[in-house]
């Protein structure tokens, strides 16, 4: 019986890191880290240039405690970067957002809409609110520093 409960134990364990939430924070986060995913500051009245390498997936909203994350942007660089790691991902955007949501990861409007329409350097945006502690984001970035600084994964 204990063997069944062990077995059982471990599946579930493996299973729970392989939520689509989960994995799609670390990848992106993984991302974030590397310099290849960054984000912008909301409150910069700019938006930054990125490099041949890099790709925009946000943006630091100091002031709400969010990571206003633009959905379909991340999630490409997440899939283009498993794709080039020869790293299997098989999720779909939607299931995605939907366990986002179950985890309370993301502030969603209502039970039908995940994304917000936030002013964003004077133009509108579709956007992701995600808990800003999902990607280590500070509360205070240091002075002259528009991008935020690289931070582990905390689930």
């Amino acid at each position: 019986m204990s063997a069944f409960i062990s077995q059982a134990t471990d599946q579930g364990s493996r299973v729970e890191e392989e939520r689509p939430a989960k994995r799609f924070i670390e990848i992106l986060n993984s991302l974030k880290e590397s310099g290849s995913a960054i984000l912008g500051d909301r409150n910069d009245d700019c938006i930054r240039q990125v490099g041949p390498a890099q790709t925009l997936v946000g943006w630091n909203d100091q002031q709400n405690g969010h990571v206003l994350i633009l959905g379909q942007t991340a999630y490409k660089a997440v899939k283009d970067h498993c794709r080039r790691t020869d790293e299997p991902y098989t999720i779909k955007y939607n299931a995605v957002i939907k366990d986002l949501r179950r985890m309370g990861y993301i502030d969603c409007p209502s039970q039908k809409i995940a994304t917000h329409n936030v002013c964003i350097a004077n133009g509108q945006k579709r956007v992701l609110k995600l808990r800003k502690v999902l990607l280590n984001e500070r509360e205070n970035n240091d002075e002259n520093n528009a991008f935020s600084a690289p931070g582990p994964l905390m689930l």
